[in-house]
């Protein structure tokens, strides 16, 4: 590398009101370079020297660089003056909230701190921070480090921070505001819960979860949190769910505020968060990719070891079977789609980065280290990780490296399996097909519609038999293996891909029920609808898969059913045989799980709220007799408020009620519940006032792709979104820049408008260079 940075030490003066911000920085780097290239975005630059000589400079608009010519070789101080507006997004340096909850903060990955100071914005240019801030007298600043000092200057304070570890840009967090706070010990690690405003409006969920997060990872790992203190951080406006600042971590309201209002799906969501924020803090801070390439196995890591750091401290929550229902069978579905794209995408600049923030990047991701951690077993997975981050512990490394490390514990291929299923796009399906004694197990991609493909993958295989499992690795397009006990492919749902059985399997379904596992039971689910969206399973024979099932129904199961039926009465809304058999089922499932009882567990909790959900959006009955309660819905149970919310947008034409009620909601949680309900109901005079709320900015700026994609989920309002798609599509990729909204819009959009007009959205995809329409066209194609 031409330049080695060793040290920036920036102080930034915020003592100018909203209008800007200033700042000066000190670099200290190595350089065996004559010309020098910083990323700067948008960031006057006032003076600048080079080991206290003023030097000159360009800036290059179209690369969004500051060049510096002429440069010496050797050891150099480059001191910067600057000056900046807040960035108008939600990345950067922003301004966030209102009032007494308005608050200065930071956004930076991937390649935003450009957007605050000049920098050297690559994940490989770590470096040691030294920060100070120049603020009111009535605010306070948080920053990656405690506090080393507070000196008066007039009416403002200035705030200095003890040097961070070594780290990447993408890191650095500097907030400053009026913040309620609450801390805790672990160890000697203060743990602090930040909220903005006058009320500390959360209780103290956030900081247990944290606490014992830390104590799961310390003792996975081996390595013990490396910094004094981290702050759990609430932000007002924010476009992501939550970002891993090292020590500084911000969220959401929604992700972090827990209160009476948080039902129990939200308050799962917050456990789930803050395990995999915490999780990056050794896999992703402290180890760090060395280009965006990686950032898969970045997200991928921390959604798994959420999952394993979950199941451990609150295994009531069920989280290894609600990532399974979430994360696996969501990613399944977009890596069935021809535009699917392999898990190790390319990234030539950063302009690719926030494609690569989807399902793929999360889900697959997430659930391809699920089959390599079965594969391996626990201890051997643990002991490759653990030497990873030793090794390269405040460095930067590549995801052949932790191949290769958990590879040399366990004594197993995992560099060659996993070189298959990162390299290459979508997911293989096995058709199993009795022959005597053996089975005959044949491999190929898996497609929603007739595309071939002679892709083969290393699969690790988990066969169930009646006495047990046997663990296998099929290595070629087919194989047989003996019949023994088997009873089903994929035990448990540990793999990654599709399992296509005879009609015999199916035949005699009620006789093997007794050995499968809740998984199971859900996998053989998922994968027959995915067979009903793309034509190759009847409708009717759908119904008695599900049918079959049921007899000692497990929660999984439910869910799953009521997932899927909720997304095919979306897209098959006018196929009354189909959607009089989906309500009919969901009707009876909600009578056979009663009335909560006190100590059932968590999923089967949500699961009956969903269904509820479901229902009232598609059986008028439903959802006219839970409408009349729509006026005590703060009165409500938390966990009821989103059916209640959409009872009465289904059963009304008018959107005034919503709106009040929304006006009256007291944090983000009711905000999007009534969001979604609100875009879920008929007539265009409503979808038109939904999206006047979101220009005239009455919904926060974090919370319009809520309101877009219920519009687009909703068959009434699909057209009229068609039609302004282009326009609304643009001010998200704007917005939420640097992020994975852009692209995750686009992934549910496409298909669902493809419904409307398929020839006008494949045009509109292939301008927007956003996914093809078959995930929704070929649903509709279907026996239904």
């Amino acid at each position: 590398m031409a330049v080695k940075v060793e040290k920036y030490i920036i102080n930034m003066d915020f003592s100018q009101g909203e209008s800007g911000y200033s700042g000066n920085e000190t670099i200290i780097l190595s350089n065996d370079s004559q010309i020098i290239e910083m990323d700067s975005k948008g960031i006057d630059i006032l003076n600048l020297k080079i080991n206290d000589v003023a030097a000159k400079f360009q800036y290059s608009d179209d690369k969004k660089k500051l060049i510096i010519n002429g440069t010496e070789s050797g050891s150099l101080k480059i001191e910067i003056d600057f000056r900046r507006s807040y960035s108008e997004s939600l990345a950067g340096l922003y301004l966030a909230g209102q009032g007494s909850k308005r608050i200065i903060t930071t956004q930076f990955e991937s390649t935003d701190a450009s957007l605050a100071f000049p920098c050297f914005d690559r994940p490989d240019a770590k470096a040691i921070f030294e920060i100070s801030m120049k603020i009111p007298g009535d605010r306070e600043a948080i920053g990656n480090m405690p506090i080393k000092s507070v000196k008066k200057d007039g009416e403002y304070n200035v705030v200095e921070f003890l040097p961070t570890p070594v780290m990447s840009t993408y890191l650095l967090y500097m907030g400053v505001g009026k913040f309620k706070t609450k801390s805790v010990k672990y160890k000697n690690i203060e743990i602090t819960l930040a909220i903005p405003g006058e009320e500390l409006t959360s209780n103290d969920f956030p900081l247990e979860i944290a606490s014992k997060c830390l104590e799961f990872y310390e003792n996975y790992f081996g390595i013990p949190f490396e910094l004094p203190k981290v702050h759990l951080i609430s932000v007002p406006d924010f476009a992501a769910g939550a970002m891993e600042n090292w020590g500084a971590i911000t969220f959401r309201e929604e992700a972090l505020v827990c209160n009476d209002n948080t039902d129990l799906d939200s308050r799962i969501n917050i456990g789930v968060t803050i395990a995999h924020e915490l999780a990056h803090q050794w896999f992703g801070n402290l180890v760090t990719m060395k280009w965006w390439n990686d950032l898969w196995l970045n997200e991928s890591f921390a959604t798994f070891m959420e999952m394993l750091c979950l199941n451990t401290i609150h295994p009531e929550y069920d989280v290894i079977k609600s990532t399974y229902l979430s994360q696996t069978v969501s990613s399944m579905t977009s890596d069935s789609l021809k535009s699917t794209h392999p898990i190790n995408a390319k990234v030539d600049s950063p302009d690719d980065i926030q494609q690569i923030f989807d399902e793929i990047s999360y889900g697959k991701g997430g659930s391809i280290l699920r089959m390599i951690h079965n594969y391996v077993g626990d201890d051997n997975f643990r002991k490759g990780v653990s030497a990873y981050l030793n090794k390269f512990r405040y460095g930067n490394a590549e995801g052949s490296d932790l191949w290769n490390s958990i590879g040399e514990v366990s004594k197993l291929p995992v560099g060659d399996i996993m070189s298959d299923w990162i390299n290459q796009p979508g997911l293989p399906a096995i058709r199993v097909t009795p022959s005597g004694k053996k089975l005959k197990l044949e491999q190929r991609r898996y497609f929603m519609n007739d595309q071939h493909s002679d892709l083969v993958w290393r699969i690790p295989l988990s066969v169930k038999g009646s006495k047990g499992t046997k663990n296998i690795l099929m290595d070629e397009k087919s194989m047989e293996i003996n019949l023994g006990d088997y009873v089903k492919l994929n035990s448990d749902g540990n793999g990654f891909f599709r399992v296509i059985y005879e009609e015999e399997f199916y035949t005699n379904l009620k006789d093997k029920v007794q050995f499968f596992s809740d998984i199971d039971r859900a996998e053989i689910v998922n994968d027959a609808y995915s067979l009903l969206l793309s034509g190759k399973m009847t409708v009717d024979k759908y119904f008695r898969i599900l049918n079959d099932l049921m007899p000692g129904v497990t929660t999984p199961v439910i869910t799953l059913v009521q997932r899927n039926l909720d997304s095919a009465m979306s897209i098959l809304f006018d196929r009354e045989n189909f959607r009089s058999k989906a309500t009919g089922l969901l009707k009876t499932i909600l009578k056979e799980l009663g009335e909560k009882s006190q100590d059932e567990e968590s999923l089967r909790s949500i699961t009956r709220e969903k269904i509820k959900e479901t229902l009232s959006l598609y059986d008028h009955d439903f959802a006219a007799s839970n409408a009349v309660h729509f006026g005590e819905y703060f009165d409500s149970p938390p966990e009821g408020r989103q059916a209640l919310a959409l009872s009465k947008a289904t059963t009304s034409d008018n959107i005034e009620d919503l709106k009040i009620t929304y006006s009256k909601a007291k944090d983000d949680t009711d905000r999007n519940k009534l969001i979604i309900a609100m875009g879920s109901m008929k007539g265009k005079k409503n979808h038109k006032a939904l999206m006047k709320m979101v220009m005239k900015g009455e919904i926060k700026r974090q919370d319009s792709p809520w309101a877009v994609i219920s519009l687009i989920r909703n068959p009434d309002s699909r057209k009229f979104m068609l039609g302004i798609f282009k326009y609304v599509i643009s001010a998200i990729r704007k917005e939420f820049a640097g992020t994975g909204f852009g692209a995750q819009a686009m992934q549910i959009s496409i298909p669902l408008l493809g419904i409307v007009n398929e020839k006008k959205t494949r045009k509109l995809a292939s301008l927007l260079n956003g996914p093809d329409v078959s995930q929704g066209s070929i649903k509709r194609s279907g026996n239904a």
